[in-house]
């Protein structure tokens, strides 16, 4: 009760004095507080100091002491460990003050302090920086060569010795600025970056300009050991080995040790003429003293040799314990077990784990682990040694087993199949055992995590990809089967290629697997499956036929029955492609005979009746489903309708409509009888037989108004009718189709039609309609059949334009007018259509004009010499003599020429009498001489002498 009661008092009391100090404080001036936070961080009291200047920032915050109290409380904090709050503290200072602020400086110092002791080495590379140059500006040097020294430590904690060397260089030119301490940490420091960046030159310009006495000895002696680095870094190896020996010599243990070992490399590795024994024989002198440390220094030098892989030379240091350590029993397992893989290996090593007394000397071993590596090293002889059944109990004796430990159970339960047992950390072991209880992905995921790491061995690279190709992952896992070592990874990596479609890929990998694996145990024989599939899709049909074939006739078990009948109907299918009309025939045969099962063999005749007809065996193909077309089954009317399909490729088209319509009339609910009341529309139709086309069009029309194929048999039933002059039923039917299916595929072939059926039936103003909508909605279709030039015609005869006028002139018009010969051809004809009329004579007379100046070549002399003798006679009825009695000459020059004797012989005789009546006498008697000369048997030339007269 007292003590309690004590405590009570105690804590009243101190709560008394809390509040009385508060009292006091809050009464004192800011000058006063200050002193009192100045005066516990001199006294470091740092606790003292950060609660005395929070209570300042509380009581007086605009206080122009402030600065400088946030600068101690920074500084106080951080020597307190607390730098999360030194960081807030000094942000906060910093963000508050201007770059002549005499805390400026020392506030960046600390903080760039504060960001070294979290870690966070860029932060506090920033803050002192700044801190430099703020105070290089301000000439405050008691913060600039602090914060370079930090600077360059900050450098070296990152592993950036390069950018550390100048920083260290500037320090130690300043050295009088520094504390001993300091110095002392920046040459050390200096001496390890020159050697870990190459520039150990510098390391040993510094050493060899200090003085020995200015140093305690175990300053002096870790430089010299950086020194003894650097030389072995330039090749000097003599000068190293002898610093080594040096160090070893100072009496420190802990360099001696370090100094004992580099020294033992150089003598065992380099030529520098020393013996090894000298080596040893110095740590025996060094530490006379101390024979448990020369014991654990042989110790160590073993256990490093064994890691090496030196297991000889770790034997002649072990040999050196003289107290039997139980670790060296241990490692000498080890090296058993490391030598020799075999059982007889690990019995070697258990005996030695089981020697007399050694259980007991590991658990009194004041080594640490020791006791966790002794069953480590045991469990490792278990599974060596195959000795399965006592791994669990071993196992359990582990005080904290390690991953490797882990590892060796997980593999008894993976052998035993108890997947669920398999320990999580067991790497690939977990995630193979995760695969095979099914977790697909779940494995991926750990195999995944395992491949990041590169711990994924190619054993387990082929796993992994199986695992991703069940996920359908087919790229990624191509990529871990080339990895693999599986000897069948060729064959999957070709049916990733083939899943994703990269078949030349596929047949090469394909390829390679048929010729590592072929004739060896294991061999896939699928993979001349999927070769020949690989080519069927590359189009090489001859190779994969070859690879179906064989695929056929070597696979055997029940297993590969379904790809044997596949295999079939390829190989027919590749015969088909390459011509080979009889292996594809055999091949299909071979199909039906594999097949097993109604639905199988129902499928097979079907594909070997197709495969008949594509080789032009139809009465094979008819007679293979005779047998099924007379069955009551849903399968007889299927046949039937393939039999008239046959008949239709035959080309018998009486058979196959008479076959078409045994479906329909037998089988009317089927669904084959509505094409087969279609189909015999369009076979006669494709022989031009229009008349039983419309005949079948329209009598499916009667069944199927509103049917799958109604638009197709409105369009080829108006068609029909349309070929065969019935316009009215071709109107009807076209008409139909575009207003019940305006977005048919017919709707542009039936307006056509439409269009050409009213310009039949001379409504042109129906066809104009229809014609100007073909226009607007197909304008590329349109163009291409001329529907404009159509229009035009046909608004030019509503106009009252001569039909055969207005067709002409589209005509003349399409074929470039006067700028083709076809065009002046058609301008030619047009211009004796002009001239039937007497109200378009003008109009003929100008176009005969103007075809006139164009018709120049030879192979438009006949359409020149009658534009010629129409322009003549025009000229005549106009009483232009004289030019008319012109072109009469040169339209018998044009049918001379053409060889047409009474034709030339009737133009000059017009020529003379024009030229007679207009009073030139002369040219008419020349015209009339040359008329008797040249065609004097003619009765113009006995008509022209009376002319004259």
């Amino acid at each position: 009760m007292k003590k309690k009661l004590y405590s009570v008092i105690l804590f009243a009391g101190l709560s008394l004095a809390s509040v009385n100090l508060y009292a006091d404080m809050t009464t004192s001036s800011d000058s006063a507080m200050f002193n009192e936070v100045n005066i516990a961080f001199k006294n470091q009291f740092y606790p003292g100091a950060v609660e005395k200047a929070s209570l300042m920032q509380s009581t007086f915050p605009n206080s122009v002491y402030i600065q400088q109290v946030l600068a101690i409380k920074g500084d106080a904090l951080i020597r307190m460990g607390q730098y999360d709050e030194a960081v807030l503290t000094l942000e906060d200072a910093v963000s508050h003050m201007h770059t002549g602020s005499q805390e400026f400086a020392h506030c960046l110092y600390l903080l760039g302090q504060a960001y070294m002791g979290k870690k966070d080495y860029n932060q506090a590379l920033k803050n002192l920086h700044k801190s430099c140059t703020v105070a290089l500006a301000d000439k405050q040097m008691s913060y600039y060569h602090p914060a370079i020294f930090l600077s360059a430590k900050t450098y070296y904690l990152l592993g950036q010795y390069e950018k550390s060397l100048p920083l260290f260089e500037q320090a130690l030119a300043n050295r009088v600025s520094y504390s001993k301490k300091d110095y002392e940490e920046i040459l050390q420091k200096y001496m390890l970056s020159a050697n870990r960046c190459g520039k150990a030159e510098k390391s040993l310009s510094v050493f060899n300009q200090i003085n020995q006495n200015e140093f305690d000895t175990f300053v002096y002696n870790s430089l010299k050991l950086y020194a003894a680095d650097a030389n072995a870094l330039l090749g000097k190896d003599r000068q190293a080995y002898d610093y080594y020996c040096q160090v070893v010599e100072c009496g420190n243990e802990t360099l001696a040790v370090i100094a004992l070992k580099k020294a033992y490399n150089l003598s065992e590795k380099k030529n520098i003429g020393v013996n090894p024994g000298d080596v040893f024989s110095k740590t025996v002198e060094t530490f006379a003293d101390n024979p448990e440390l020369v014991n654990e220094f042989w110790i160590r030098l073993g256990i490093d040799e064994y890691n090496s892989g030196n297991f000889k030379k770790a034997e002649t240091y072990f040999a050196n314990d003289k107290n039997n350590s139980p670790l060296v029993t241990i490692y000498r397992a080890k090296i058993l077990l490391d030598s020799d893989s075999s059982a007889a290996g690990a019995l070697k090593a258990e005996e030695v784990l089981s020697g007399a007394g050694v259980q007991e000397a590991v658990s009194a071993s004041e080594v640490l682990e020791i006791e966790n590596s002794y069953y480590s090293v045991l469990l490792q002889c278990m599974i060596q040694g195959e000795k399965w059944e006592q791994i669990p109990e071993v196992y359990q004796k582990l005080p904290s087993p390690s991953l490797r430990d882990d590892y060796v159970l997980s593999a008894y339960y993976y052998r035993r199949g108890e997947w669920d047992k398999v320990l999580a950390d067991s790497g690939v072991l977990y995630a193979s055992a995760l695969a095979r209880k099914g977790d697909a992905a779940a494995a991926a995921q750990a195999f995944g995590a395992l491949d990041e790491k590169d711990a994924l061995t190619a054993e387990f690279s082929a796993e992994y990809a199986k695992v991703l190709f069940s996920l359908k992952r087919f790229s990624e896992a191509y990529s871990q089967s080339l990895k693999s070592s599986d000897a069948q990874k060729d064959y999957l990596c070709g049916l990733c290629q083939v899943n994703l479609r990269n078949w030349n890929t596929a047949k090469n990998h394909f390829a390679s697997y048929i010729k590592a694996m072929s004739g060896k145990g294991g061999f896939n024989k699928l993979v001349f499956y999927y070769k020949g599939y690989a080519e069927y899709c590359l189009s090489e049909f001859k190779d994969s036929y070859s690879s179906f074939v064989r695929f056929a006739s070597e696979a055997t078990a029940e297993e590969l029955r379904k790809y044997k009948r596949s295999a079939y109907e390829y190989a027919a299918k590749c015969a088909l492609q390459s011509g080979d009309l009889k292996n594809a025939s055999a091949q299909a045969e071979n199909m039906m005979k594999t097949s097993v099962g109604q639905e199988e063999l129902r499928s097979s005749v079907i594909f070997v009746s197709d495969v008949f007809t594509d080789s032009g065996e139809y009465e094979r193909a008819v007679s293979l489903l005779a047998p099924y077309s007379l069955t009551k089954d849903d399968f007889s009317v299927e046949a039937l309708f393939r039999t008239a399909r046959i008949y239709e490729r035959q080309g018998n088209a009486e058979k196959a409509d008479q076959t078409y319509n045994q479906v329909a009339s037998k089988y009317p609910k089927s669904s084959f009888a509505e094409e087969a009341l279609y189909r015999p529309g369009e076979i006669y139709y494709s022989k031009e037989n229009y008349a039983l086309a419309f005949n079948r069009f329209n009598s499916y029309l009667s069944s199927y108004a509103a049917g799958r194929f109604a638009e197709a048999a409105m369009y080829f039933g108006g068609d029909s009718a349309f070929r065969l002059g019935e316009i009215n039923r071709a109107v009807i039917l076209n008409k139909t189709l575009v207003q019940r299916y305006p977005d048919s595929v017919y709707a542009y072939g039936a307006l056509k039609n439409l269009m050409e059926s009213y310009y039949r039936q001379e409504s042109y103003q129906l066809a104009i309609e229809v014609a100007r909508s073909l226009v607007k909605n197909y304008p590329t279709q349109a163009a291409s059949d001329e529907v404009g030039e159509k229009l035009d015609e046909m608004e030019k005869i509503v106009k009252g334009t001569d039909r055969r006028v207005a067709k002409k002139q589209s005509e003349y018009e399409k074929l470039g007018g006067l700028k083709t010969p076809a065009g002046r051809i058609a301008g030619s004809e047009l211009v004796k259509l002009y001239a039937e009329d007497t109200a378009t004579q003008a109009d003929a007379f100008k176009l005969a004009l103007s075809l006139l100046e164009k018709q120049t070549d030879e192979s438009e002399l006949a359409y020149a010499a009658e534009n010629a003798e129409f322009v003549a006679d025009y000229y005549r009825h106009e009483q232009k003599l004289s030019d008319a009695a012109k072109n009469y000459l040169k339209a018998a020059q044009f049918f001379r020429s053409l060889g047409d004797s009474q034709k030339a012989a009737s133009s000059l005789y017009s020529a003379a009498e024009a030229f007679s009546a207009d009073g030139y006498a002369g040219d008419a008697r020349e015209t009339a001489e040359l008329l008797k000369n040249l065609y004097p048997d003619t009765r113009y030339a006995e008509r022209v002498g009376e002319l004259l007269k």
